[in-house]
């Protein structure tokens, strides 16, 4: 009973994203929102690697495999949306939200450095991880409701 209950509340309030999109279109526009990260991020690695700083381009292209596995996670579940590949989605972007408040974390290190604006710092951070954790959620919802 309590199972039905909880499960009613849930579709009911929770099934949209971003407070007006329907749950399911909302995964659809991050998937595709996903690949165009690794075009664009794959696109400015390879165009810094012709550049004078070529090493950066290269530990770009290395980090750029973070998001192209994440873009194939998401690649399964629009060909095949069932539970297994919903919860590799679930699991990747819960991954990805820790990794980044690592990194927003390890950004607030630049506040020790001179003419950094600490506000500009600790907002985009914040920002980051607002959304980083959001993103999870809605993926972690469509789960929960669909499966």
């Amino acid at each position: 009973m309590t199972d039905q209950v909880n499960k009613d509340t849930f579709t009911k309030e929770n099934y949209k994203c971003c407070l007006c999109i329907p749950l399911e279109t909302g995964m659809k526009i991050m998937a595709y929102l996903s690949f165009l990260e690794v075009i664009l991020f794959g696109l400015f690695a390879v165009l810094t690697v012709f550049s004078p700083v070529w090493y950066v381009g290269v530990i770009m292209l290395v980090l750029a495999l973070i998001p192209l596995f994440l873009a194939f996670q998401w690649y399964k579940w629009i060909k095949e949306d069932n539970a297994d590949t919903t919860a590799n989605v679930v699991k990747w972007m819960r991954i990805l939200f820790f990794v980044a408040c690592v990194g927003n974390a390890l950004s607030l290190l630049t506040i020790f450095k001179e003419g950094v604006s600490l506000v500009n710092v600790i907002i985009n951070a914040l920002i980051n991880t607002f959304f980083a954790y959001y993103f999870f959620n809605v993926t972690r919802r469509y789960h929960a409701w669909k499966y």
